[in-house]
Parts: C-alpha cells; sequence; structure tokens
C-alpha cells in the first residue's frame, strides 16, 4: 500500500467492490444490446454519482470542524474515481453507435447528389461535400460530454500532490472548483440522453434525487461555513 493509509486504502476498495457491483447490475438491464452497451450506462451513473458525493464531502465534514482543509482526502479519491469511471464510460460510449466511429458523435455528413459517366450511361451517386455539427438533442448531449470529459480530465491530473504541491493551495483549490461545473455539465447531458433513448422514468427519479441531494448538501454547507465565520471570525 506504500503511503496509503488504511482508511484511504477502505476507501478504493469499497468503491471498486461498487464498480464491480455497478457492472453486474447493468449487465442485467434488459434494453442493453451489448456488454459494451450496458457498461457504458453502468459507468455513466456510477460516474455521476460519485460527482456529486465529492460534493457532499465537504459540508459534512463542516460539521466537525469550522473550516476545512484545502485537500479532504476522501473528496479526492471519490473524485480519481468519478474521473475514472467517467473515462471508462466515454470510451465505451463511443464503440455503441455507428460503428465506433467518434466523430459522427459530434457531426453529420453533407451528402449532395452527383452524376457520373460510367461507359455510356449517367449513374446516380452520392457524395460527401463536407461536415457540418450536429445540433440535435443527439448533437448536443455528445458536445456536452466532451466538455465534461476536458474538464474531468483536467480535474483527475490536478488529484495528486504532486499538483497540489506545484500549484500551491489556493490556486489548486480555485482550479477544483471546476467540479461544480463539471456536475452541471454531467447532468445536462444526461437528462439529454435520457430523452433522446426514451430512458424508463426511474433514471429520471434517481438523477432529480441525487441532484436535490446535493443541493441540499451545498446549502447546508454554506449555512454551516456562515455560522463558523461568525462563531470563529478567525477561522
Amino acid at each position: 500500500m506504500g503511503s496509503l493509509s488504511a482508511r484511504r486504502f477502505a476507501t478504493h476498495l469499497g468503491v471498486a467492490l461498487l464498480t464491480v457491483a455497478t457492472l453486474a447490475l447493468s449487465a442485467r438491464y434488459p434494453r442493453a444490446e451489448t456488454f459494451v452497451q450496458a457498461a457504458t450506462i453502468g459507468f455513466g451513473y456510477l460516474s455521476l454519482t460519485l460527482i456529486g458525493a465529492t460534493l457532499l464531502v465537504g459540508p459534512l465534514a463542516l460539521r466537525r470542524r469550522p473550516r476545512n482543509p484545502v485537500n479532504l482526502s476522501l473528496r479526492r479519491d471519490l473524485g480519481i474515481w468519478a474521473g475514472l469511471t467517467g473515462l471508462a464510460h466515454v470510451v465505451l460510449g463511443l464503440q455503441v453507435h455507428f460503428g465506433g466511429d467518434p466523430i459522427r458523435y459530434f457531426v453529420q455528413p453533407i451528402v449532395r447528389e452527383a452524376y457520373f459517366a460510367v461507359g455510356e450511361e449517367e449513374r446516380y451517386f452520392e457524395v460527401v461535400a463536407g461536415w457540418a455539427p450536429l445540433t440535435d438533442l443527439f448533437g448536443l448531449a455528445n458536445w456536452l460530454g466532451l466538455a465534461a470529459t476536458i474538464v474531468l480530465l483536467l480535474l483527475l491530473v490536478l488529484s495528486n500532490d504532486r499538483a497540489l504541491r506545484a500549484l500551491r493551495g489556493p490556486r489548486w483549490k480555485a482550479l477544483q472548483r471546476l467540479n461544480y461545473l463539471l456536475v452541471l455539465l454531467v447532468l445536462i447531458h444526461t437528462v439529454a440522453y435520457q430523452r433522446v433513448v426514451e430512458r424508463e422514468v426511474g433514471f429520471a427519479l434517481g438523477v432529480a434525487g441525487l441532484t436535490g441531494v446535493v443541493l441540499a448538501g451545498q446549502l447546508i454547507g454554506v449555512s454551516l461555513h456562515r455560522r463558523a465565520r461568525r462563531t470563529h471570525p478567525s477561522a
């Protein structure tokens, strides 16, 4: 384990087991045509749940202390797993449609009619004259997913002691606040895809419930922080 504490090891082991259980449960989803599609769904919802969990660690910690340190190990470890499962969702998800051609998730071909002489005959062909961004709900969901992936990669790169030392506390913490942008992008991406594929209402209720819990946790955190500043002005 090296420098990994027993508590952190327990966290990683617990989330690893949760990931395995999620994949096993996803494999039983009747609408998934392949295991890749099932795993894509499982990794996606697990990553969203873990992102939400990272936003609850701080408010819960404020119940025991007037001010949180810059880095909370539990929040960072959950963030690492959120990043890994999120990237797994992206990689597998790009294999589900269009024969695994990732470009088609974001742009569509502009097809024009063309006629070519073949011997003494003219034959009709369709040729690709260019590409245009996908702007329907499917395309917008994918563009939002791409933006979320970029933010997720950045946060994952920052989730280590070397980055914390290099950036110092305040700058590292400022970049970590991109987690709020990440959860917003992922939520919209998820809801959009639920509409595109007409996912069962239980999925929508689950996302709504998670959103409510995270919002409540953030409001509690703000309240505790303000109370601590009044009680401990130097905190």
